[in-house]
C-alpha cells in the first residue's frame, strides 16, 4: 500500500563546496543544514526510498545533491493534497536562506531547498508548518544502511497511527 504525502530531507554539508545540479548549474554549498521540501503522491515510502538509494539516474535537483550528501532525518506527514509549495512559501517567509531555483522548476516558488546553520530550528520551523496545514509530522533519523522493508514499514505504521 503507497500513501501519498509531503516529506523533507535533512541533509548537512560539513565543508564550503560547489556542486553542479543538473540545468540549474553549480551551486555553492556552506556548511550548515539543508532541508529539501518534496511531495509524493504516488507513495511517500516509494520516493523516499528512491532518494536514499544510492543507484538510481540522476533526474531531479535534488538527485545531484544527494549524489554528494546523504540525509540525517526525514520528517513527512501523510496528505491526499500537494502541501510542498505552501510548505516552501512558508519557508520563504520565515527568513530561512533559500538556493534559488532548486528543485522549483515545475512551480512559481523561489526554491524548495532551505538552509540554516543550525537543524535544531530548521526542523521546529518544518514541525510548526506541517501543524499549521492541519498535518502530523513523523521522522526518522536515516541509518548508513537501510532496508526497503524498515522503510516502508515504517511509514505504513505512521500512517495507521494517523487514523
Amino acid at each position: 500500500m503507497q500513501v501519498p504525502g509531503i516529506y523533507m530531507l535533512m541533509v548537512q554539508a560539513k565543508l564550503s563546496e560547489n556542486i553542479t545540479v543538473g540545468k540549474l548549474g553549480t551551486i555553492r554549498m556552506s556548511p550548515g543544514w539543508y532541508c529539501y521540501v518534496g511531495s509524493a503522491m504516488g507513495g511517500v515510502s516509494g520516493r523516499l526510498q528512491r532518494h536514499l538509494s544510492q543507484t538510481k539516474k540522476l533526474w531531479w535537483h535534488i538527485d545531484y545533491m544527494l549524489k554528494r550528501y546523504r540525509p540525517s532525518t526525514v520528517i513527512w506527514a501523510h496528505s491526499e493534497e500537494r502541501f510542498e509549495c505552501a510548505i516552501a512559501q512558508k519557508l520563504t517567509v520565515d527568513r530561512v536562506k533559500i538556493i534559488p531555483g532548486f528543485g522549483s522548476s515545475d512551480c512559481r516558488c523561489p526554491s524548495h531547498l532551505f538552509f540554516d546553520s543550525h537543524i535544531k530550528p530548521l526542523k521546529a520551523n518544518v514541525k510548526t508548518i506541517l501543524y499549521d496545514l492541519g498535518l502530523v509530522p513523523r521522522s526518522m533519523s536515516v541509518p548508513l544502511i537501510i532496508k526497503r522493508r524498515d522503510l516502508q514499514h515504517e511509514v505504513l505504521e505512521s500512517c495507521t497511527k494517523d487514523r
